[in-house]
């Protein structure tokens, strides 16, 4: 969205200067004074391999700002929202829930404490046929519907982050830790290694759309975000959405 930023909106708005000096640079806070410095890296060949953008002050109209391409000398505007977007933005990967449904051998899953009770624990292993099967459940004669276990893992491979909530420990707000609304996933490989550990909690807004988690692939020790709580319904619900 960024780069469609700086492709689609005109280039130039007005020139300001063709050839100014480094005192008339700092002045537009270009130059050594660049508040903002953008560079795009181009599948070219030759020396033409980037494309590097410097926003400096704002104008005399404060809904631009002063902005020079290296490797050229003039002085524009261009509108004040391009370098905000670039300032504002969170850049920061939101597909972090990969998983490969073929290396997942094992899905253990802790929740349901609002439903019966107290939280209760389900697993689910491949047998010998790659075939799931419940090795624990809540219920007697629990029979697992492998194609409802293996969409559970479809599902959690294109979660997504909502939001990072810069949260480096859990706090009775996440809900976290409330039997009633802590909802784990844990899948392992064959070998026992865990795979994806997910922890839901509660809402993460006033109308139940996102989920606080914690999960063990959020970098720089903030564990804590927030997701799409509907993926997650039909399984909260109770442990027959992964049943026959």
């Amino acid at each position: 969205g960024l780069l469609d930023t700086l492709a689609t909106t005109p280039s130039v708005t007005r020139f300001v200067d063709e050839a100014p000096s480094p005192e008339k640079l700092a002045e537009y806070g270009l130059g050594t004074a660049t508040k903002l410095r953008v560079t795009v890296g181009l599948k070219a060949e030759g020396d033409d391999k980037e494309r590097v953008y410097e926003f400096g002050k704002e104008s005399t109209d404060p809904n631009f700002v002063y902005a020079q391409q290296k490797g050229r000398s003039a002085v524009f505007t261009l509108p004040k929202f391009i370098p905000d977007k670039f300032t504002a933005a969170d850049l920061r990967n939101r597909a972090i829930f990969k998983v490969n449904p073929a290396e997942v051998a094992r899905v253990e899953v802790v929740g349901w404490g609002d439903k019966l009770g107290a939280p209760s624990e389900l697993v689910l292993e491949k047998n010998k046929d790659g075939t799931w099967v419940a090795a624990k459940a809540p219920t007697p004669g629990y029979v697992a519907d492998p194609a409802k276990v293996n969409a559970f893992i479809a599902a959690l491979g294109t979660l997504q982050v909502r939001s990072y909530t810069g949260d480096t420990a859990m706090d009775p707000k996440h809900g976290l830790g409330d039997p009633k609304q802590v909802f784990v996933v844990t899948l392992a490989n064959a070998g026992g290694g865990h795979h994806l550990h997910l922890r839901l909690g509660g809402p993460a807004d006033t109308n139940g759309t996102t989920l606080y988690a914690f999960t063990n692939r959020v970098p720089d020790g903030k564990p804590i975000v927030t997701v799409d709580a509907a993926p997650f319904k039909a399984y909260k619900d109770g442990p027959a959405a992964f049943s026959r």
